[in-house]
C-alpha cells in the first residue's frame, strides 16, 4: 500500500501554496523517477502505486489556488472531509504523512517533502531524487527554529506569497527581496577541491573526445594549482563551440546543472594566439547557479512553486521582476530548462509564460537585521554564546535577592523511591537498546528512573502522554511499557533519531505508541501529561507552553540554559513575577548562562545552580499563575547529570 500525505484545501477545493508545493515536489520527483521528461497517456498515470494524496477540505483553509480539474480527478487522489481524516493525522498541521503502518506520522512542509523525496527514492531506486537532499541529504534537515533556510522555506515564504496574493499582488513579497540578496553572495561549497579535480577531470575527457572526433592532437595540457585552473593548448582551432555543460544537465555526472555556468566559463575564460584556452574552475564552482550553490536540492523546487504560484494568482509576470529582483528571475529562468520542471508545472497548471508586464512595488524586507537575513547562518552561529562577566551575573543575583525572590528546591514527589528494576523489563526497554556509548548508560538510566517514577505517580488510566523531544525514544519507551493503559506519543524532529526509536517500538512490539516526526508546535493534540528530558534551551519552554494550552499536567527537565533566547514564538523573562523586577532580556540571559556553568568541581558550580533554580523558578512560576501546582527539585543522585533539575506540575 502507498504511503499516506495530507493535504489541506478549502471547502471550494481551491489550495494554499503549501499544498502546492508538495504536489509540485512529489509530481517532479515521479517524472525523474521515470526516466523521462515528458509522459504519455493520462496526466495522472505516475500517480499510481507510489504515494495516496488526500485532500483535506477544511472551513477556514488559506487563500486560494484552484488546482486543475486532472489533478483532482487523477489516480492516487482522493479528496476527504475533516472529520474523515486519521485521529494521528488531525493532532497535527498539514501538510502531513503516515508510514511504517501509521505508526510514523510526518507533520511540516519541509519534513513532508524530504519523506516524499526519500519514499519515491527508496520505491525507484532513483538516484536523481535523493540529490535533491544536497550535501549529506541535509537540505531543509533542520527545524525552522535553528535553520535559517527551513525557517525560510516552511514559514517565511507561504507567508509572505499568501500575503502578497491577498493584497491582489500590487507589493512584491518581502521574501523575495530576501531571496535577491541572498542570490547576490557567493555560495558555499561542499568537498570543493573535490569538486575542481572532477571538474577538471571531466573537461579533459570532453575536450579529448572532441578533439579526436575532429582530427585534432592536444599538444599540451598544462595545470596550475595556485589559480585552481587548467588550460589546453591545440591546434589552430578555437573550440569555443564545444559544449562543456548541456543546457541543463552535466553530461560528465548525475548531479543538476545549468546553463548559466556555461556563460559565466566564457566569462572567466580566454584564449591567446596560439589557441591556448584558460579556464578558471574556481569561477564556476563557486557560481550559485540554484539558490544554495552549483547544484539543485529541494530548496529550489519549494521556491520555483512558490514564486510561480504568486505570479499565477497576481497576473504579474516574470518580465516584471527582473527591473526589482533581477537575481531571482535569473534564476527562476534556469530552473525552467531543467528538465521536468515545466512539465511538472504545466501538470499543476502553474506554467509562467516569460512577457512583458508592469513594475511591481517593494515592501520593506521581511527583517531588517543583516544577520538574521543571512540564509546562510547555520546554527553553530546562531547559538554562538556572549562571554558570561562574573561581574554582570552578580548584579543580577543581587537584585534578586534584593527583591527577596529566593531560588528554593523541594524534594522529589516519589521521595527517594524512585528506583526501577530494569531487570524485570524487556531488553528493548532498557536504554543500552538506544546506541547509547556504555560510559552514558548508567546516568542514562537514573535520570529515566526519575522522570518515569514521577509520570507513574500522576498518570491515569487512558491518558495520553507526550514525550517531547524524544529523541531515540527512551523516556517514552519506559513510559509505553510501565503503563500500558495510557497512548504514548514521541515527537521528534531529528530523522536519526526517529529511525532508531521507531525500531524499538517496533521490536517491542507496543501497540500503545505513535510517533511525530515534527516541530513541537506542528503537533496540536490534546494530552494528559507532557513530558520531556534536556529539551535544549527554547525546547523547554514551549513545551511547557504546549502543556499549559491544553491544561495538561508536565514533568520537565531543562537543559541548555545558555541557548535561551527570543524567538518568534517565545520571549522571557517568561513570568510576571521576574518581569515586575524589572529584569532586562540582557540581564535575564547573563543568568541563562551562568547556568550553563554546572561541571562538579568549579568555582562556578554553586553559582550555576543557583542560577538554574531562578531560571526554572520564573518558569515554576508561570505554571503557578495558570493555576498548576508545582514543584521544583532535583534528580537522583545529583551527579546523574549536571542539569538535574526536574519541574513537576498538575493541574486535574
Amino acid at each position: 500500500m502507498a504511503d499516506s500525505v495530507y493535504l489541506q484545501v478549502r471547502e471550494d477545493l481551491r489550495c494554499p501554496v503549501e499544498t502546492e508545493i508538495v504536489l509540485f515536489v512529489t509530481r517532479f520527483n515521479q517524472i525523474v523517477a521515470s526516466g523521462s521528461e515528458c509522459t504519455e497517456g493520462p496526466h495522472d498515470c505516475l500517480l499510481t502505486n507510489l504515494i495516496q494524496i488526500y485532500l483535506v477540505k477544511f472551513k477556514d483553509s488559506p487563500y486560494l489556488g484552484s488546482l486543475p480539474r486532472h489533478v483532482l480527478s487523477g489516480i492516487g487522489v482522493k479528496i476527504l472531509e475533516e472529520k474523515e481524516i486519521p485521529l494521528s493525522v488531525q493532532w497535527c498541521l498539514l501538510p502531513s504523512a503516515i508510514s511504517h503502518g501509521n505508526q510514523l506520522v510526518h507533520s511540516g512542509l519541509c519534513g513532508v517533502l524530504r519523506q516524499i523525496v526519500k519514499l519515491i527514492h527508496q520505491k525507484t531506486k532513483c538516484q536523481k531524487a535523493l540529490e535533491l537532499l544536497g550535501f549529506k541529504q541535509g537540505c531543509l534537515k533542520a527545524c525552522s527554529e535553528v535553520s535559517q533556510w527551513t525557517k525560510f522555506c516552511e514559514v517565511e515564504v507561504p507567508k509572505s506569497v499568501t500575503k502578497a496574493v491577498s493584497d491582489n499582488g500590487a507589493i512584491l513579497p518581502g521574501a523575495f527581496q530576501k531571496l535577491e540578496e541572498h542570490l547576490g553572495k557567493p555560495p558555499p561549497v561542499a568537498n570543493r577541491e573535490k569538486k575542481i579535480r572532477e571538474l577538471r577531470r571531466k573537461r579533459l575527457t570532453k575536450t579529448a573526445s572532441n578533439l579526436t572526433k575532429g582530427n585534432f592532437e592536444i599538444e599540451v595540457i598544462k595545470t596550475s594549482s595556485k589559480d585552481n585552473s587548467i588550460s589546453v593548448q591545440k591546434c589552430a582551432h578555437d573550440l569555443s563551440h564545444c559544449s562543456l555543460l548541456s543546457n541543463s544537465r552535466d553530461p560528465g555526472g548525475d548531479k543538476y546543472s545549468v546553463g548559466g555556468a556555461v556563460s559565466q566559463h566564457a566569462e572567466n575564460s580566454t584564449t591567446d594566439d596560439c589557441g591556448t584556452e584558460e579556464i578558471n574552475d574556481t569561477a564556476e564552482i563557486l557560481e550559485r547557479s540554484f539558490t544554495e550553490g552549483p547544484d539543485m536540492t529541494l530548496t529550489d523546487l519549494v521556491l520555483f512553486t512558490s514564486i510561480s504560484w504568486y505570479l499565477k494568482h497576481t497576473g504579474n509576470t516574470l518580465s516584471s521582476l527582473d527591473s526589482c529582483c533581477p537575481l531571482v528571475a535569473k534564476w527562476f529562468r534556469r530552473m525552467q530548462v531543467v528538465p521536468g520542471i515545466m512539465d511538472t508545472a504545466e501538470y499543476l497548471g502553474l506554467s509562467i509564460e516569460i512577457s512583458q508586464g508592469g513594475e511591481i512595488r517593494l515592501e520593506k524586507p521581511l527583517v531588517q537585521n543583516k544577520e538574521q537575513n543571512n540564509l546562510e547562518q547555520h546554527v553553530r552561529e546562531a547559538s554562538k554564546k556572549p562571554k558570561v562577566k562574573t561581574e554582570d551575573v552578580k548584579a543580577v543575583i543581587q537584585k534578586l535577592q534584593e527583591a527577596g525572590l529566593e531560588a528554593t528546591m523541594s524534594d522529589h514527589p516519589c521521595g527517594s523511591d524512585v528506583h526501577l528494576d530494569w531487570d524485570s523489563l524487556p531488553a528493548g526497554v532498557h536504554p543500552k537498546q538506544g546506541e547509547l556509548p556504555k560510559s552514558r548508560i548508567e546516568r542514562k538510566c537514573q535520570q529515566l528512573e526519575n522522570l518515569a517514577s514521577a509520570v507513574v505517580k500522576i498518570a491515569k488510566p487512558g491518558d495520553v502522554i507526550v514525550d517531547f523531544c524524544s529523541g531515540g525514544g527512551h523516556l517514552g519507551i519506559a513510559i509505553a511499557y510501565l503503563l500500558p493503559e495510557c497512548k504514548v506519543i514521541l515527537v521528534e524532529n531529528k530523522e536519526e533519531s526517529i529511525a532508531r526509536g521507531l525500531k524499538r517500538v517496533q521490536d517491542l512490539g507496543l501497540q500503545n505508541i505513535t510517533i511525530y516526526q515534527s516541530n513541537l508546535d506542528y503537533f496540536q493534540g490534546s494530552f494528559n501529561i507532557g513530558v520531556c528530558l534536556h529539551a535544549c534551551g527554547v525546547a523547554t519552554d514551549l513545551v511547557l507552553q504546549k502543556c499549559l494550552d491544553v491544561n495538561a499536567d508536565f514533568v520537565i527537565c531543562p537543559c541548555c540554559y545558555g541557548a535561551i533566547k527570543n524567538t518568534h514564538t517565545m520571549s522571557y523573562p517568561r513570568s510576571e513575577d521576574f518581569r515586575s523586577l524589572d529584569i532586562s532580556y540582557e540581564e535575564y540571559t547573563q543568568l541563562c548562562h551562568a547556568a550553563d556553568q554546572t561541571q562538579t568541581n568549579t568555582p562556578l558550580a554553586a553559582q550555576g545552580k543557583q542560577c538554574m533554580a531562578w531560571i526554572d523558578g520564573d518558569r515554576g512560576s508561570l505554571a503557578k499563575s495558570c493555576g498548576y501546582r508545582v514543584t521544583l527539585c532535583s534528580l537522583l543522585p545529583l551527579a546523574c547529570t549536571p542539569k538535574n533539575n526536574l519541574l513537576v506540575g498538575t493541574c486535574r
